[in-house]
């Protein structure tokens, strides 16, 4: 049978996550912080589930976030069903002048 290590106490303390140097301490100057996407910025004011109109592009296939569409029908849609379709080039939103 193979005998265990003795190990001293400086060892024990390493081996059980004891840290034996200073760890350095960020300032909270040393960490960006984001912003909650959840949050209302005031830019926007809109709801994240507040839907906005946009409009179906000539490039867009026959299906826009799961409805049948044509180009030029403007449809209602909320900003996460948006940022796909804009991606692909399938809408653009529609401007309060329009």
């Amino acid at each position: 049978m193979a005998r265990r290590p003795t190990t001293t106490k400086d060892e024990t303390d390493q081996a059980e996550g004891t840290p034996t140097a200073e760890v350095p301490v960020l300032e909270t100057s040393d960490v960006s912080v984001q912003p909650d996407p959840t949050e209302v910025s005031p830019e926007t004011e809109t709801e994240p589930d507040e839907k906005k109109a946009y409009r179906v592009t000539e490039t867009a296939p026959p299906r826009v976030a799961g409805r049948r569409v044509k180009a030029g029908d403007t449809v209602q849609l909320t900003p996460a069903e948006a940022l796909s379709e804009e991606l692909q080039g399938s809408v653009e939103a529609v401007s309060k002048a329009d």
